[in-house]
């Protein structure tokens, strides 16, 4: 028998940044390690990553860390990660075996440095593994297995215990066949596992309101057909970041027609080199452009992606003539084949709002009825009835996404109370081949990766940068003399709270920085002999300052307090005398 645990770092109630420990006797098996980019702009926050510490303490216990997708949300984490796991291996698809190395090669190369393919092989530990060849990481026999999503070579993964397997599926549809991706499980899996599953970890997806399954419901190609058949010049094609599915579709339409074809994106046209030197699609007709053709050619496609954020970045320099490679003309047809994400409305609205103003007359939008390529809610029925697992953890979604999933699985052969749905930082417990509990916690905090590069920030540290913004910063500064409990020196300097060259202005900044000595002189007379100001006191002034600042000018400042005390600065002078 075996004692599992399964625990939930990011991904809970959220979108994107979806990573989960799974413990198996001890040993650890990370699945995901995914990143958000933040939809709208939070001051000096670019992404936003999982909390790792639960797994950098106990990095002698890790096997291994699973990426099924390698799409950019799923292991955009890898590189904060790495950092603190450098010998732990990834186990991924061929596919995803070149995405990541190039990925992390950009990350650590030292800028003006040529890339060495040879040395990413051994300067990341990323495995490429085969679909349905078993490897053992410690105890644990692990079966890779093919699924079909947008991204080709995608894998799911079994985990089998002596309680029972343990299937892990991102993203997956049920088709037999999508980018000749052949999907396994419908019966190699069950032969793996026996028939005997005791916990399937499955995506929700993007889909999970849609009814029917998605495969039928994916019409894709006669919406890219029709686009390109009506554009008489050339045509601008937005997908998401590594939607290869998309690309390889537009490819195709390409070379069907000889219409030239360029690919925006470094990453993306890496990846679909890759999969044409290596067989996984095959466009012998295919005309590409090169950099310096993509505003000469009469017709052409050109494909534009980016991740999150970015993309919406890269399109409104290409609207307003910002771009340095590609200029977007008034006769160009603009094809946005992106559904609208939760969280991207205003920056998707300011883009339309900016194509508009050069009336442009061909922009088409994808239809609502053309659904993503990801599991819908007869996919996730299917798979329930192939593996029959006794218990079932969704993750990757929100709340409300994680009811409308119970609700789903109440009408196939799993029971709901056998659904478990957990928060970030919330362990399950499985002993015996039986679900303990999940009352277990660890304390997670946001992390947060800016110009500086990864930091810890949390709610109050956000509130900190949204506070600075809008009402400036107060640097307060102050040299005590404690044992006389008098202030020797003091020094208020003020950022964005005030016009400081307006004197009125300057004479209500004296005015407060009096009243802020006659509290600190109040507080000093409190001091017991020796002592330092406790934070509470010094939480207290700041506190006071703030005061001030709303009363006279209706701001509330970020407060930053420097206290240094006089005795410290004779010792410091003595030792230095000691020194010489």
């Amino acid at each position: 028998m075996a004692k599992i645990e399964f625990l939930c770092l990011g991904g809970q109630d959220e979108k994107d940044k979806v990573c989960d420990a799974l413990v198996i006797d001890g040993d650890i098996f990370v699945l995901g390690c995914g990143i958000h980019c933040p939809s709208v702009v939070q001051l000096g926050i670019k992404k936003i990553v999982a909390d790792f510490s639960y797994l950098i303490d106990n990095k002698q216990k890790i096997k291994g860390i699973f990426i099924s997708t390698p799409s950019y949300n799923m292991y955009g984490g890898l590189e904060f990660l790495i950092k603190n796991l450098p010998n732990v291996p990834v186990f991924t698809s061929h596919l995803g075996q070149m995405i990541i190395n190039n990925n992390l090669d950009w990350c650590f190369r030292p800028r003006g440095h040529k890339p060495d393919h040879n040395a990413l092989k051994t300067r990341f530990n990323i495995n490429a593994v085969k679909p349905l060849e078993a490897f053992k990481l410690g105890k644990v026999e692990v079966l890779p297995f093919r699924t079909a999503s947008f991204m080709p070579t995608s894998l799911g993964f079994v985990f089998n215990t002596p309680d029972g397997a343990i299937v892990y599926v991102d993203h997956f549809i049920i088709p037999t066949s999508v980018n000749n991706a052949t999907y396994d499980l419908l019966d190699q899996v069950n032969k793996f596992t026996k028939g005997n599953t005791l916990l399937l970890i499955t995506s929700i997806g993007k889909n999970i309101n849609h009814r029917g399954f998605t495969s039928p419901c994916y019409n894709i190609d006669n919406f890219y057909e029709n686009c390109v058949l009506d554009m008489p010049n050339r045509g601008i094609f937005v997908i998401e970041e590594e939607d290869i599915y998309k690309l390889t579709k537009l490819a195709a339409i390409a070379a069907k027609k000889t219409i030239p074809f360029y690919i925006y994106s470094p990453s993306l046209a890496k990846a679909f080199n890759y999969m044409q030197n290596n067989k996984i699609v095959n466009f012998t007709n295919l005309i590409y452009m090169n950099e310096q053709q993509i505003n000469t050619v009469d017709r052409g496609i050109i494909v534009v992606s980016g991740d999150k954020q970015s993309l919406f970045t890269k399109l409104q320099k290409i609207v307003v003539g910002d771009d340095q490679r590609l200029t977007f003309k008034p006769t160009d047809t603009f094809v946005y084949s992106i559904l609208t994400t939760p969280g991207y409305e205003k920056l998707e609205a300011n883009l339309f709002d900016s194509i508009n103003r050069l009336n442009v007359p061909r922009v088409v939008k994808i239809p609502k009825d053309i659904i993503q390529l990801s599991q819908s809610q007869e996919d996730h029925k299917f798979l329930i009835n192939i593996l029959k697992p006794k218990y079932i953890i969704p993750v990757g979604g929100l709340y409300m996404d994680f009811i409308n999933y119970k609700g789903i699985c109440n009408k196939v052969i799993t029971p709901q109370k056998n659904i478990l749905v957990l928060g970030n930082g919330q362990v399950a417990t499985f002993e015996n081949t039986k679900f303990v509990d999940a009352k277990k916690h660890i304390k997670l905090v946001e992390q947060y990766v800016g110009n500086q590069g990864l930091y810890d920030v949390g709610a109050s540290g956000l509130f900190e940068c949204e506070q600075m913004a809008d009402s400036g910063c107060v640097l307060a500064s102050l040299l005590i003399d404690k044992n006389a409990k008098k202030i020797d020196h003091f020094n208020y300097n003020i950022v964005g709270v005030l016009n400081q060259a307006d004197p009125k202005n300057q004479a209500i900044v004296d005015e407060i920085n009096t009243t802020l000595n006659t509290t600190m002189l109040d507080l000093l007379k409190t001091l017991e002999p020796g002592k330092n100001l406790s934070r509470d006191q010094q939480d207290y002034f700041k506190k006071q300052i703030v005061k001030q600042y709303e009363k006279k000018f209706g701001k509330r400042p970020l407060v930053l307090l420097t206290v240094i005390y006089k005795d410290q600065i004779d010792k410091a002078k003595n030792f230095i005398n000691q020194e010489e």
